[in-house]
């Protein structure tokens, strides 16, 4: 079909249309032969619902259509001597009309004479003919109805290569046939249905060969049979249902080397499959359920009856095919009674039908009774264990008389589990299982149910922490309002309550933040707790409040911390390529002492207070600023007294700038080589490869690399504050990493530092969801002999390699891509393991962890001059400058001192 609808597509495409025609007038035509007439070859016409009195020659190539379907569009032959569409055109489709009235001998409702049309849904009825197809060939005939034709619904004369399918026959008064093909070879019948009292043979082929008649209904022929072959051959019948004929159900005359495979023919009532002197034909695998099953008359040699025992499904649903089902409707047919001591599905005994006629493997369903097979749990690990944990479940079965197919774990908590043998879950509700398997036998049976028992427990809560934030005034006067403000974290949940008490009062309020003017005078030890959403409270923490008598306010002391030393003095430059310093502000208070609770330490307007390279007394405090980059960068820290007076002391200092020689070398250290100031040796460097984004809150920020030699194809994370300019630096190395101890394992594909933003950028309240994508080429894999999914991504940190979850994510061109999830930004190795082993996941715990903290503190966002670049001049005046650095750094020393 779909062949002669691209010929119908491409004949005249330029000047199709369409036209239509209403017998109301409302149209371009009143009658179909008045379209036809005015219509050119490719035109579509379409046909309003009416009843249209005429005899319509189709004589050129166009598409006849009703709008509505046969129900509301009918053709009646104004002349009965005459076909009602006779079709001589090629590529003609007629589709959805009633046709009736060609009522005289070989009169047609749709008669074709020529090849490739289409006839589609059509309802023929009260014809000669229904459809009459002479000498016409390659034709599509599906889905059209036809009843009450008095010679034939559907008649092929010397037509070859026709498809008819999905055609019901409906014939109910005075047919002579349903189907009859005459000299017609090489046509397909599939799914067709004739069901209801034709007079004569329901299907018939006289002299046609070739032809294939698959999944057909027939039945019920008042005076023939279902299936008529008369000097026919080399015809195929499978899958067809003969049924109640008064006849045979199929009958053979002079007909030899057809076949009969997998039809089902019952009930019919002279036999159901008669052979007059036809020979050489092959039938097997045939359900015969008829009183009388065969008659032989005549010479019929050469016939088989059945094939070499073979396995598989047979028509009764056995697992082996050979011969014919035997039975007839009392239950005393052959196959019915006869012996399978086997239990193989064939007879033990051969059926011998008549003179060299024997079906030697008859079927049979007196099979022995299928054994259930036997299910086993052989483990369930752990058990017991806690929510969250993966249990591993292994399963297994046994088949005496087969093989097991299938598996089902269920739990009486979860429902299903799995339908595999083994499986491991880490989703199993808290609580005690009743853990269900059975197997599946090859024959479709289960086993009986095994059980065990399987108890999660509710993992243990991790109780929240506690923050006293601040507390102020303090020291106050009685009477005065003090502001309290405290918050909580906790790892599993949320924050559910609070609890703040005082050494002097009491409990004092349950919210995260309240204010009092009703404090008792004395130094008060506040007390604060959080309370998590599963009912635990955290560790209390404690602060010192005081609260002086009105008349000692003018005793207080209102003078602030004071700052004895910072390093650096504000103001100084540190020379070009510096990357890191240490920063430290010295205070006291004689008369007050410090409140260490209240410092905070800000560098370059970031809080580095609880940072890993802070360092915070009651006289000092120190942090180790890494990564630094040329520019102005500040330090300040804020400073209280245990009265409250507070103060900030800051600083600030500059590194100098790349000369403009060493700018422009390093300008082209992206492409590949070339050094940098992160500390990595140059004469290690491969490939530096530098990108900047303008990171904002809440985005996602991908920092692309295209460079073939960097096998980093992205850097990726979720951005959860406005951070500006970030710089991520990719440095592809020779051989390990200079900040890794040892080498990394397995067979080494590259390695290398990922670096990015500056000292204290990589925390988790900065960004979250840390990705890195890579490829490796397929060449290396194959030289190599290494499998795809066994490459790993491997960071150092802890002083060790350790293994990323990695994904292969697509392979495209020469190329294998993968994604790993990581903590932080370190050295990295893409590797793969001589041996396979089972990947344990690095620990997620936090992009703020101490190994990433660590080597985090050395990354940069600037770069250094290619030494490549450098002339034997030019590294004569950097020595120079170099120089005089020292020599000031010593002068200002001594002034200092």
């Amino acid at each position: 079909m779909a062949a002669i609808f691209l010929l119908l597509v491409g004949t005249c495409v330029c000047s199709a249309a369409v036209v239509t025609v209403d017998d109301s007038g409302s149209a371009d035509y009143t009658t179909i032969q008045a379209a036809v007439d005015g219509a050119i070859s490719g035109d579509t016409i379409q046909v309003s619902p009416g009843t249209y009195n005429e005899n319509i020659n189709v004589n050129k190539q166009v598409s006849i259509i009703s709008t509505d379907g046969a129900s509301d569009t009918s053709v009646i032959a104004a002349s009965g001597y005459d076909h009602v569409f006779n079709v001589t055109a090629a590529g003609v489709t007629i589709n959805g009309f009633s046709i009736s009235g060609a009522i005289n001998v070989d009169m047609a409702g749709i008669y074709l004479s020529s090849n490739n049309n289409i006839l589609i849904n059509n309802e023929v009825s009260e014809n000669w003919h229904g459809i009459y197809l002479d000498s016409s060939n390659d034709n599509e005939v599906n889905s059209n109805t036809g009843s009450n034709n008095i010679y034939c619904s559907i008649y092929l004369s010397s037509s070859s290569n026709n498809n008819l399918g999905t055609n019901l026959i409906d014939n109910t008064d005075y047919s002579d046939y349903g189907i009859l093909l005459d000299y017609s070879d090489s046509n397909t019948l599939v799914e067709n249905s004739a069901t209801r009292l034709v007079r004569k043979d329901i299907i018939r082929l006289e002299h046609s060969n070739y032809n294939t008649l698959i999944n057909n209904e027939v039945g019920v022929s008042d005076e023939g049979s279902g299936i008529y072959l008369t000097d026919s051959s080399n015809n195929r019948f499978t899958g067809n249902t003969v049924i109640n004929n008064f006849n045979s159900g199929i009958f053979l005359s002079s007909s030899d080397n057809n076949e009969l495979i997998g039809n089902t023919i019952l009930n019919n009532l002279a036999s159901g499959l008669s052979f007059s002197s036809s020979s050489n034909n092959r039938i097997y695998n045939n359900n015969f359920t008829n009183d009388v099953n065969v008659v032989l008359d005549g010479d019929n040699t050469g016939n088989s009856w059945n094939i070499e025992k073979t396995a598989g499904k047979n028509i009764l649903g056995g697992s082996n095919l050979g011969g014919n089902y035997w039975a007839q409707p009392d239950g005393k047919g052959f196959s019915q009674t006869e012996v399978d001591a086997n239990g193989d599905g064939i007879c033990d005994s051969t059926f011998i039908l008549g003179e060299s006629n024997i079906d030697n493997l008859p079927l049979t369903t007196n099979v022995a009774s299928n054994q259930a097979p036997t299910a086993n749990i052989p483990s369930i690990s752990p058990n017991p264990t806690t929510e969250g944990i993966s249990v591993s479940f292994a399963g297994s079965g046994t088949d005496s008389d087969g093989t097991i197919a299938g598996y089902k774990w269920s739990s009486s908590l979860d429902s299903d589990l799995s339908t595999s043998a083994s499986f491991s879950s880490s989703e199993l509700s808290v609580g005690t299982h009743t853990i269900s398997f059975s197997v599946q036998d090859n024959d479709g049976d289960w086993s009986d149910v095994v059980s065990s028992t399987l108890t999660i427990n509710e993992a243990p809560n991790q109780n929240p922490v506690a923050r006293i934030g601040s507390i102020s005034p303090n020291p106050a006067t009685k009477g005065t309002s003090v502001s309290f403000a405290g918050s909580g974290t906790d790892s599993d949940g949320t924050i559910a309550g609070y609890k703040w008490s005082s050494s002097l009062d009491s409990d004092l309020s349950t919210s995260a933040s309240f204010s009092s003017s009703e404090l008792s005078v004395g130094t008060h030890t506040i007390s604060f707790s959080v309370q998590d959403n599963a009912g635990d409270w955290s560790d209390v923490v404690s602060s010192t409040l005081t609260i002086n008598a009105a008349s000692e306010q003018n005793d207080t002391d209102s003078t602030g911390p004071v700052l004895t030393s910072v390093t650096p003095s504000s103001g100084s430059t540190f020379a070009a390529g510096t990357t890191s310093t240490e920063i430290r502000f010295d205070y006291n208070d004689a008369q007050n002492g410090i409140n260490t609770s209240s410092i905070v330490f800000t560098f370059d307007s970031v809080d580095v207070t609880d940072d890993g390279n802070a360092t915070i007394t009651d006289s000092y405090a120190f942090y180790n600023a890494n990564g630094l980059a040329a520019g102005s960068h500040s330090a300040s820290v804020r400073v209280a007294d245990n009265e409250g007076n507070s103060v900030v002391f800051s600083t600030s200092f500059t590194i100098s700038a790349q000369s403009s020689s060493s700018s422009s070398s390093s300008s082209s250290s992206s492409g590949g080589g070339g050094g940098g100031t992160t500390g990595e040796k140059y004469e290690n460097l491969l490939v530096k490869d530098v990108e900047s984004i303008f990171v904002i809150k809440d985005s996602h920020v991908s920092y692309e690399f295209n460079d073939k030699s960097n096998a980093i194809s992205s850097v990726e994370f979720d951005s959860l504050k406005n951070s500006g300019s970030i710089q991520t630096i990719i440095e592809v190395v020779k051989d390990r990493s200079s900040f890794a101890k040892t080498d990394a394992p397995g067979q080494v594909y590259q390695q290398m530092n990922i670096w990015v933003g500056k000292a204290g950028f990589v925390r988790p309240e900065n960004i979250e969801n840390l990705l890195i994508t890579f490829k490796v080429e397929k060449s290396w894999l194959t030289e190599n002999n290494i499998e795809a999914d066994t490459v790993i991504l491997y960071r150092y940190a802890d002083d060790t390699w350790n293994k990323l979850p990695t994904t292969v994510t697509e392979e495209v061109d020469n190329y294998v891509y993968y994604e790993s999830e990581t903590s932080g930004f370190s050295p990295f190795a893409i590797a793969s393991e001589s041996k396979p082993e089972p990947i344990v996941e690095e620990e997620l715990k936090s992009v703020t962890d101490e190994s990433a903290a660590a080597i985090a503190s050395e990354e940069l966002s600037e770069e250094e001059p290619n030494p490549k670049g450098i002339s034997t001049t030019g590294i004569f005046v950097m020595l120079g400058i170099f120089s005089v650095v020292l020599i000031g750094a010593y002068a200002l020393y001594g002034k200092r001192s």
